[in-house]
């Protein structure tokens, strides 16, 4: 019993002696520290004062000092030595701290200072204060002018009296969101970003929609498609990216000014290549579109019309061979800038060459490509004619064979130039009744027996139009209204503008500007 309670008391007092021997030290450590931090409050003193006096370079050598001593408001340390080094001509010192500095504050206006004029034009003013101070380039107003006009561009089209609304919808929305991607890379270059940072992913959000909306603007001008509930289903990735860039965006300011001032790239890569994968998908759904439209020999456009179609093709292909390029270059950490700016001058001659069509050639945004496409009231029709024929005798089989018939009086032997041509003469041609004819023509068409033959007429009578243009010869227009089969010019130039929104003598202009 007396040997535990003597274990007892010596653990006791060993206790009390470890802890009264840790006190000490916890006290020496203390007043250790407060000691420094005086000390490191005195080396900034007489930093302070040696950099009030214009002695820079002992200045210089107190402040490094007390950033070796892990100094607490070392962001305050970093503005003096920029300020201390410039004093002193040390123009690589005073730059790597204003670096240091504006990285430490979130203070990018710290480059704009009169200090760090003379800088311009070395070295080190282009590698850091080009990277923060604003300014603005002839080649940065460019863009901004570019980046506006696309956007009055986008407006104005969907206020023109179209034949087509959802084709020019969907062009001027791929024109509007090319001119907020310009809009970005003006703030970009002139370092405007850091003051929107709100901004930042904005445009990224969209970039998925860049070739749904030209491929169904594509197939829409080339096969009249009309757009269905199901196509939503190519909004989808758009909606993913936007879920994926919402954490990014309910960041406060200075986090999303932190990762503009850091470069952070991560999420810019992962957009930039799945951007690219969905570029390369709809690249390849309309070029069988384009492809398949070649191949059909019935389809007939303009010389005008062809070459639109064809130099939206070749700036969009020449833009996804860059952004290819580019992608590909910025994941393994090359240098792309330049290849930024010539996908940036491609998206600004796209803009520019839609303006000038807009002004020089309206007729291309007024009137539908396709003479033939089915519009919605086409398809009502289309519903209302299975109704009508519903009890018709005409079977599947025959109708079409009849639809084949008439096909190929009007492709081949252009029945359509009789002036005299009626549903029953038509309906004799074909071997049937008229009430078949008119099922036929109703149920394969969407049409009506004089809707149908006038946009043949009207059909051929352009063609003959660009031809005789292209061959400047003295145009007749009214001989060319009784070559398709028309009776009178009255009638032409109404059937002419019911199609087309222009008068012949106005395609006729547009053909030869």
């Amino acid at each position: 019993m007396w040997l535990t309670l003597t274990n007892i008391i010596n653990i006791s007092v060993t206790n009390s002696l470890l802890f009264f021997l840790l006190s000490i030290h916890l006290h020496g450590y203390e007043r250790n520290y407060q000691e420094q931090m005086l000390d490191l409050d005195s080396i900034v003193s007489l930093a302070d004062a040696y950099y009030e006096t214009g002695r820079y370079q002992l200045a210089i050598k107190e402040y490094e000092k007390a950033l070796y001593y892990n100094v607490p408001d070392s962001t305050k340390i970093y503005k003096q030595l920029a300020y201390c080094n410039i004093k002193n001509d040390s123009d690589h010192s005073a730059t790597d701290y204003v670096e240091k500095y504006i990285k430490a504050s979130l203070d990018v206006s710290f480059a704009e200072h009169s200090y760090f004029d003379q800088l311009q034009g070395s070295k080190m003013h282009q590698r850091v204060f080009k990277s923060y101070k604003k300014d603005i380039s002839f080649e940065a107003f460019f863009y901004l002018f570019i980046g506006f006009l696309g956007l009055l561009m986008a407006v104005l089209l969907n206020l023109k009296n179209a034949k087509d609304k959802t084709a020019n919808f969907l062009i001027s929305f791929f024109i509007l969101l090319n001119s907020f991607f310009i809009i970005q890379l003006f703030l970009i270059i002139t370092n405007h970003q850091y003051y929107l940072p709100h901004a930042l992913h904005i445009p990224a959000a969209f970039s998925l929609l860049y070739g749904p909306l030209i491929y169904f603007y594509f197939k829409r001008v080339r096969t009249g498609y009309i757009l269905k509930k199901i196509d939503i289903i190519h909004l989808l990735p758009t909606l993913i990216l936007i879920s994926f860039l919402i954490p990014i965006y309910l960041l406060p300011k200075e986090e999303k000014l932190k990762m503009m001032i850091n470069n952070d790239s991560l999420y810019a890569d992962i957009i930039s290549l799945v951007k690219l994968i969905s570029l390369f998908f709809y690249g390849i759904l309309i070029t069988r579109i384009h492809i398949n439209f070649k191949k059909d020999k019935k389809n007939h456009i303009s010389k005008l019309e062809h070459t639109w179609i064809r130099n939206i093709i070749i700036i969009c292909s020449l833009y996804t061979i860059l952004y290819t390029l580019y992608t590909v270059l910025t994941i393994k950490s090359v240098e792309t800038t330049f290849l930024l700016h010539l996908q940036s001058i491609t998206m600004g001659i796209f803009i520019l060459y839609i303006s000038y069509m807009a002004f020089v050639q309206p007729s291309i945004f007024r009137n539908s490509i396709i003479i033939d496409e089915k519009t919605s009231t086409e398809d009502k029709l289309e519903t209302e004619n299975k109704d009508r024929y519903q009890n018709s005798g005409l079977t599947p089989s025959l109708s079409l064979e009849l639809k084949e018939k008439l096909t190929h009086l009007l492709d081949n032997e252009k029945v359509f130039k009789q002036n005299d041509l009626t549903l029953q003469k038509l309906s004799e041609y074909l071997g049937t009744t008229r009430h078949n004819t008119s099922q036929v023509i109703n149920e394969h068409f969407s049409l009506n027996f004089f809707d149908l033959i006038n946009t043949y007429r009207i059909t051929e009578a352009k063609r003959l139009l660009e031809i005789k243009s292209s061959d400047h010869n003295n145009l007749n227009i009214i001989d060319i209204a009784y070559e398709v089969g028309f009776n009178n010019k009255v009638s032409f130039n109404r059937s002419f503008k019911k199609y087309n929104k222009t008068t012949p003598s106005e395609y006729i202009k547009s053909l030869v500007a």
